[in-house]
């Protein structure tokens, strides 16, 4: 995995393995493009890029040890994208009550720096949660703006749902449609759409959706 790892790094090739249907691994691949074009200019950055890149291709590799450990000498040299991934990391195990809130204390420090991915992961939490849902949605469509997949998908299923707006089919199938102009199906948006185009009786749609998803997931 070394080897192809260093092959995937030197070629640019590591987006094959972007995959939305896997939040931490789909917002890791997006997270190091946007880091590339953060810290292409600023040669201080550039440890923590090595860092962060290697984690991320070690984690969409399978290999969610190795990426653990580039991501905590990451997170060692003050890297906001590598702390984020190892607090995403620890937030989706099994955790006590007082564990969840000590890693959501830290995530809203982290996001009270202006660093949109942490407010985009917190915003995911409350929205769960049925808690924040106005401020949550005005990082929804922020998210949309930078081109976040899970922000559109979180933004159309307040919509789908009517959490914390009215219930509105149009936007929520105009969100849904919005995951997957990056050329790569995001198979949760992507169903949801087969459902609401069935239950509007447009089953062509609904048939493209499902193929879709088994182009993607055979």
């Amino acid at each position: 995995i070394e080897f192809r790892c260093d092959e995937l790094i030197e070629n640019d090739q590591w987006r094959i393995f972007y995959d939305p249907k896997h939040t931490i691994g789909g917002n890791l691949a997006q997270m190091y493009e946007e880091k590339c074009v953060a810290d292409q200019t600023d040669n201080s950055k550039s440890e923590g890029l090595e860092l962060f890149n290697r984690a991320t291709l070690y984690w969409l590799t399978g290999n969610r040890k190795a990426a653990a450990e580039f991501l905590a000498k990451g997170s060692s040299l003050d890297d906001k994208y590598s702390r984020l991934t190892l607090l995403m990391m620890k937030y989706k195990s099994k955790l006590s009550s007082s564990e969840r809130k000590d890693v959501e204390a830290q995530l809203g420090q982290l996001a009270a720096t202006e660093f949109f991915p942490a407010k985009l992961e917190l915003a995911k939490i409350f929205v769960n949660r049925l808690e924040n849902l106005t401020e949550s949605k005005g990082v929804f469509e922020n998210g949309v703006e930078k081109g976040y997949p899970d922000a559109a998908y979180y933004l159309g299923s307040m919509y789908y749902k009517g959490s914390g707006v009215d219930k509105d089919i149009n936007k929520a199938i105009e969100y849904y449609s919005r995951c997957s102009e990056g050329g790569v199906c995001h198979t949760g948006s992507t169903i949801n759409l087969a459902l609401l185009f069935e239950d509007k009786g447009e089953y062509e749609r609904a048939i493209a959706c499902y193929r879709d998803v088994l182009r993607a997931e055979p």
